[in-house]
């Protein structure tokens, strides 16, 4: 009688469907990079430095490894702060 080894077993599979409340607290968690919002607003790297010296860019989030991060929220709650009314 052989012994039971993983090679012989079935592979086991995850249920990846997502329910609409995962799907919901997906969407609300979005972090965009910095190129990600410049490629956007079709800016310049120089322009988005000069915008941060004079904290006039979104709330911004530092990662372990110095990169920064933006939510969502964050970048379009700025966004509405610069429209203005013709």
């Amino acid at each position: 009688m052989a012994a039971s080894t993983r090679r012989n077993q079935p592979a086991k599979t995850r249920d990846t469907s997502a329910t609409p409340a995962t799907e919901a607290n997906h969407a609300e968690d979005v972090w965009l990079t910095v190129p990600e919002i410049m490629r956007t607003l079709k800016i310049k790297r120089r322009t988005w430095q000069h915008w941060r010296t004079r904290n006039r860019t979104p709330k911004m989030h530092r990662l372990p490894n110095g990169e920064f991060r933006i939510h969502q929220n964050d970048y379009q709650t700025w966004l509405a702060e610069l429209e203005v009314s013709a």
